[in-house]
């Protein structure tokens, strides 16, 4: 006689189950839990203020000094989709010493994570929501764009925000010094002739608010859209880029000046001239 199934609690008891799996376990949906899973969705799309606090998805700086980027063009590096695609590869040790200037920053993070348009809310016609260059779960938009600029140029050195409704970067303060940063973002031999870090972090509770335990995955499909952006871009605007997923997370926070209990680092890409 075959014995029943076991429960995923049973298991867990004979099986030392890494966190992601057991947190992977808890966020599934099933029949079980999707009338939950509706229903918060329902209340949150229901709950006007909690609407219009979700179409202001980013932040702002307004007391830092804010330099206003030049606008993409609209074919950027004029190169097509399919050959960008097939060319697309992580370029280790290619960077030149000619610093990035503000017309590639400007056509790279307009054209990979800047507003692309705007809808308005069926239920709430007073609430505009601004639409990004990614997808992203619930239009929720969690991921926050900083920029180490490595080298002076016609931006000087430092730590800079993607203002995303100004198309602007606010000047945050200097950036942390190469040292430093070569202990917090673990990247050997890759940072020679680097002209840029742009570190995505994540605003959890954008996307958990609506989405509950479930939106903790939506918020690594968000970062990972968005890299995929920026890398394809760099391609367009022949800049070498390196996606980096080590680096000392509260370290790295701490550095860039943010609250690691409501925002972390949770995707790097060096960048650079070719």
């Amino acid at each position: 006689m075959l014995d029943p199934p076991r429960t995923f609690d049973e298991l867990c008891q004979d099986v030392a189950w890494p966190l992601s799996r057991l947190y992977h376990q808890h966020s599934k949906l099933s029949g079980h839990n999707l009338l939950e899973f509706q229903e918060r969705i329902a209340t949150f799309s229901q709950d006007a203020e909690a609407v219009r606090e979700s179409s202001r998805a980013y932040k702002r700086y307004p007391t830092r000094p804010s330099i206003t980027l030049p606008r993409a063009k609209r074919r950027l590096g004029g190169h097509r989709l399919f050959d960008i695609l097939r060319s697309r590869r992580t370029r280790r040790g290619t960077f030149s010493r000619k610093a990035i200037t503000p017309k590639q920053w400007g056509g790279l993070l307009e054209s990979a994570c800047g507003v692309t348009g705007h809808v308005t809310h069926p239920d709430f016609p007073d609430v505009t929501q601004d639409l990004r260059a990614w997808p992203s779960g619930g239009a929720m938009y969690p991921i926050e764009t900083y920029l180490c600029v490595l080298q002076d140029g016609e931006l000087e050195r430092g730590l800079y925000h993607y203002q995303v409704e100004s198309h602007a970067l606010a000047h945050l303060g200097p950036c942390p010094e190469d040292e430093q940063l070569h202990r917090l973002v673990y990247a050997d031999g890759l940072w020679e002739n680097a002209g840029g870090l742009i570190v995505l972090t994540a605003v959890f509770d954008r996307t958990q608010t609506k989405y509950g335990e479930r939106g903790y995955r939506f918020v690594f499909l968000d970062a990972g859209h968005l890299a995929q952006n920026i890398l394809l871009v760099c391609e367009d605007l022949r800049l070498a880029a390196i996606p980096l997923g080590g680096f000392d997370d509260d370290g790295l926070a701490a550095a860039m000046d943010v609250e690691p209990l409501t925002e972390l680092p949770i995707y790097a890409i060096l960048i650079g001239t070719e």
